[in-house]
Parts: structure tokens; C-alpha cells; sequence
């Protein structure tokens, strides 16, 4: 015989309250479902089945407030478990960049010292090249300089001797040309 398909489930037979309104003494969904359907033929174990049904299809599909709130906790831990690791690779990185700076600069210093002292270096060797070129040039410039002026000496007495001469020869050559007059 059909049972009442407004009529509740007996006792013990676990078909009692849902999911969704877990309550006990109200009305549970296949109630409501019967409810809505007073004419049909429907049992309450196929309503149940089908709100069952119902219920495992929301439960798999949809999130409830505690799923949510077991999502947002995981999400939050995650956050701030992202955050910690985030900051300990930053202050790694930090604490790697600043010893790569500090090598780099150790480098670098110890380069331009190199770099300062074979400069110095170079300096000092054209400093010493060039004083010896210099004194080389000086002592070759006073040589060509003693060289030029006995030579400029040489030819001034040349010069002198050739001027008495030719003064010695117009003074004879005037004493002749007046020995000549007088004669005539």
C-alpha cells in the first residue's frame, strides 16, 4: 500500500532531515517536495532519492559557507606563506647582491691601484727617458752650438784677413794711381 507522500519517513530508517536543513523536527526537503506535489503518486522514497540526489549534485557542485571559509584560511595561509618566502629570497638576494658589490668593489679597487702603479710606473720610466733625451739633446745642441761658432769664428777671421787685403790692395792700388799722377 502507497504510503502519503506527506507523511514523515519512520523512524530510525535514516531518511530523516537533509543536508541542506539538517534540523531535527522540521521539514526536510522531500517534505517540501511532496508538499509542492500534494496530487501525485510520488513515494517519499523516490522524493528522498531524488533530494538526495539533489543534495550530492550541490555538495559536489557548489561551495558552501564553510567551504569557503576553509578556502579563504588556505588562502590566507598561503599568502602569508608566499609573503614569508618572498621576503627570505629577497633578503637573500639582498644579502647576495651586497656581497657581489663588495667583491666587485674589492675588484675593482684593487684594479685601478694596478692600474695607478704601472701608470706611475710608465710615468716615471718616460720621465726618466725624457731627462735622458733631454740631456742627450743638450749636449748635442752645445756641440753643434761650439761646432757653429768656431766655424762662425773661423769665418770671421777668414773675413778680417780678406778685408786687410783688399784694403792693403786699394792702398796700393791708390798709391800707384797717385805715384801715376804725379808722374804725368
Amino acid at each position: 500500500m502507497p504510503r502519503d507522500v506527506r507523511s514523515r519517513p519512520p523512524a530510525g530508517s535514516g531518511l530523516s532531515g537533509s543536508a541542506l536543513d539538517p534540523r531535527p523536527g522540521d521539514h526536510t526537503q522531500a517534505d517540501n517536495l511532496c508538499a509542492t506535489k500534494p496530487d501525485s503518486s510520488i513515494c517519499y522514497q523516490q522524493a528522498r532519492a531524488v533530494v538526495d540526489a539533489m543534495e550530492r549534485d550541490m555538495s559536489t557542485t557548489l561551495a558552501t559557507k564553510s567551504d569557503l571559509d576553509v578556502l579563504r584560511v588556505a588562502t590566507k595561509s598561503d599568502l602569508d606563506a608566499l609573503r614569508v618566502a618572498t621576503k627570505s629570497d629577497l633578503d637573500a638576494l639582498r644579502v647576495a647582491t651586497k656581497s657581489d658589490l663588495d667583491a666587485q668593489r674589492v675588484a675593482t679597487k684593487s684594479d685601478l691601484d694596478a692600474q695607478r702603479m704601472a701608470t706611475k710606473s710608465e710615468i716615471d720610466a718616460l720621465r726618466v727617458a725624457t731627462k735622458s733625451d733631454m740631456t742627450i739633446l743638450q749636449k748635442d745642441f752645445e756641440a753643434k752650438y761650439l761646432l757653429l761658432r768656431q766655424e762662425f769664428e773661423s769665418t770671421r777671421t777668414a773675413f778680417r784677413q780678406d778685408i786687410v787685403a783688399s784694403r792693403n790692395q786699394i792702398i796700393i792700388w791708390l798709391g800707384s794711381a797717385l805715384v801715376v799722377a804725379s808722374s804725368s
